[in-house]
């Protein structure tokens, strides 16, 4: 699944991201994700869960990469899915503190509406 805006382009987590991304990942501006993701051993192990869950389809996470300049900014992901129970949580986000307050988590988020509504 790849979504795209003018700003933001959403694809698929995998684990060539966590060099590109590395230099966002450790500020404790990053909420729950910051006071678990400290150093590099941390961000493999997050990334390991994230694709591990991915492949027990409970998670599906995506990479947010800004259009202008081709780097990535953060992580998105539909949480919590349950096919039994047709449910999942949207957001599970996190974004590089140079871009929070940007509008860039309103965009994920209208994605994640988007395909809602249309499925």
């Amino acid at each position: 699944m790849i979504l795209e805006s003018d700003r933001v382009l959403l694809r698929p987590l995998n684990i060539n991201d966590i060099d590109s991304i590395e230099s966002i990942s450790y500020s404790k501006e990053l909420g729950e994700f910051g006071a678990r993701v400290m150093n590099r051993n941390n961000l493999i192990d997050y990334f390991n869960f994230c694709l591990d869950a991915k492949k027990a389809k409970e998670l599906y996470p995506l990479i947010i990469v800004c259009k202008e300049n081709n780097i990535p900014i953060g992580i998105t992901m539909f949480g919590n899915i349950s096919f039994q129970h047709k449910r999942l949580e949207i957001g599970w986000t996190w974004i590089g503190e140079k871009f929070q307050g940007t509008g860039v988590n309103a965009s994920c988020k209208k994605f994640f509406l988007i395909i809602a509504l249309t499925t």
